[in-house]
């Protein structure tokens, strides 16, 4: 009941498409990607893009509809985006056909309700973005005061904790934690 009170009908028809949203800001960007299905938003999903300062918009759309839909288990008939992906466009559309087995349309819709979806989901990226921004501005404060605490030159890049814990002096075991750039690195913890 709680998964079904929580998709929203975006059209009374049962269609399935995705809308892909994409924001750009300097060197990072916010994609957000909705799955309506028959008809209902059943999925959200929103990815932090980095790189962005060097190329168009139209560019980086394509780079991450390419790399999106390498991936993608399921390929809808229609896909919504904000803004044309240029030149690469055609040839998008005939690869994702033959990836999908039956005609996929690549759409920026400029009025009505497909228009009303691509808004909210450009709305949601640029919140997105504006809260990835606001978190790596605080993140850099508490790396500078930390800096100012220890009496380092600057701030740090990487830290590593290590915590070791024993029984009764026996069997010994050491885990390391990772921060780069104030944030954890979990790729990077060990247990020793």
């Amino acid at each position: 009941e709680q998964v079904v009170a929580r998709q929203k009908i975006v059209s009374t028809r049962l269609e399935d498409r995705d809308v892909v949203a994409l924001v750009c800001e300097g060197d990072t960007g916010q994609a957000v990607v909705f799955q309506v299905r028959q008809g209902k938003l059943v999925a959200e999903e929103s990815l932090s893009l980095r790189g962005t300062a060097d190329r168009s918009g139209e560019e980086v759309l394509a780079a991450f509809v390419k790399q999106y839909y390498s991936r993608a288990s399921f390929i809808p008939p229609e896909i919504l985006l904000n803004r044309s992906l240029g030149e690469e466009e055609e040839v998008i559309a005939a690869w994702l056909t033959a990836a999908r087995g039956g005609k996929v349309r690549l759409l920026v819709p400029r009025r009505g309700s497909k228009r009303e979806l691509v808004a909210m989901a450009e709305k949601n990226a640029s919140l997105l973005l504006a809260q990835e921004a606001a978190k790596e501005a605080r993140d850099a404060q508490v790396l500078a005061e930390l800096a100012q605490a220890l009496d380092l030159p600057s701030p740090p890049k990487r830290i590593e904790a290590f915590d070791i814990s024993h029984v009764q002096g026996q069997e010994a075991v050491a885990s390391m934690a990772v921060f780069e750039d104030g944030r954890p690195k979990k790729d990077a913890y060990r247990r020793f």
